[in-house]
């Protein structure tokens, strides 16, 4: 496969991930504020701080792909959106959610705005907007597919089940770390 290529692919698998995990917090709000006996407003929460962290993870991350290289820094917004993603299955408080959220959130801030680096530098001017649009449509990948398992998952398993298929990203992390390249840009 060649470089532009890889970089649409794990653009599109980061995204996919990124929806995915984004919409678990949909799923699973009703049973997580029943265990923290907290209200809709406070679940509520759990996204506004993913989507503050995602905010703070892209303009940081952003920075430091330009200062140590894309595919270095696009592999560590990865581990550590599913470290944070993970994490929040094993939250005993709901403090403790709104922190691995923002965690989250930061690792898929970064991992985002990396991805559509990469693919925008690999892929000539004319093809740009053909290519963006396909990591683009790896989100909606990721809603059906959080649709799928927690429909699978949160029946019998239960909401933090949920969140422990987070760890998943971190075994791409390293197949994006060993397979693509730093762009030549």
């Amino acid at each position: 496969m060649d470089y532009r290529k890889k970089t649409v692919v794990a653009s599109v698998t980061g995204l996919t991930l990124e929806g995915m995990d984004i919409m678990f917090i949909s799923f699973a709000m009703s049973m997580m504020v029943a265990e923290f006996n907290v209200g809709l407003a406070a679940g509520g929460m759990m996204s506004s701080l993913t989507n503050i962290g995602m905010l703070l993870g892209g303009i940081v991350f952003g920075i430091l792909a330009d200062k140590y290289g894309r595919v270095r820094v696009f592999t560590y917004t990865i581990i550590l959106f599913a470290v944070g993603t993970a994490l929040t299955g094993l939250a005993t408080s709901i403090e403790q959610v709104y922190f691995f959220r923002f965690i989250a959130g930061i690792g898929a801030g970064g991992e985002y705005g990396i991805g559509m680096a990469l693919v925008a530098e690999a892929w000539p001017k004319d093809k740009q907007g053909r290519a963006s649009s396909y990591v683009s449509v790896g989100a909606q990948y990721g809603v059906i597919l959080a649709a799928l398992l927690s429909a699978m998952i949160l029946p019998t398993l239960g909401w933090r089940a949920l969140f422990f298929v987070g760890i998943l990203p971190v075994i791409f992390a390293f197949i994006v770390r060993r397979n693509l390249k730093e762009s030549p840009v």
